[in-house]
C-alpha cells in the first residue's frame, strides 16, 4: 500500500482557484512477471504542493518514481507530468 501525504497549507493561506495538476497519475498498474506492484494508483499534485511518499519495503515507491520519470511504462493507466 502506498500513501501520498499532503502537507497542509499555512493558516491564513487562501487558494482562490485550483490550478491544473502538475502531476496527474490516473489508474496506473504495473506488474513484474506475475507480481502486481501497483494496482490502480491515482492522484494529482498541484503546483506549490508538498507531498511525501511512504510505504512498506517492496510496496512500489521506487517503481512509481521510475514511471513518473519515464524510465518505465505503466502496464495500464496514464501519467501526465506538466513542465
Amino acid at each position: 500500500i502506498l500513501a501520498a501525504c499532503r502537507l497542509a497549507a499555512p493558516r491564513g493561506a487562501a487558494r482562490l482557484f485550483r490550478p491544473m495538476g502538475l502531476l496527474i497519475v490516473d489508474d496506473v498498474h504495473r506488474h513484474y512477471g506475475g507480481q502486481e506492484v501497483l494496482r490502480g494508483a491515482s492522484f494529482q499534485i498541484d503546483p506549490e504542493e508538498k507531498v511525501g511518499l511512504v510505504g512498506r519495503n517492496g510496496g512500489g515507491k521506487s517503481t512509481l518514481l521510475r514511471l513518473i520519470e519515464g524510465l518505465e511504462a505503466p502496464d495500464r493507466g496514464s501519467i501526465t507530468l506538466r513542465k
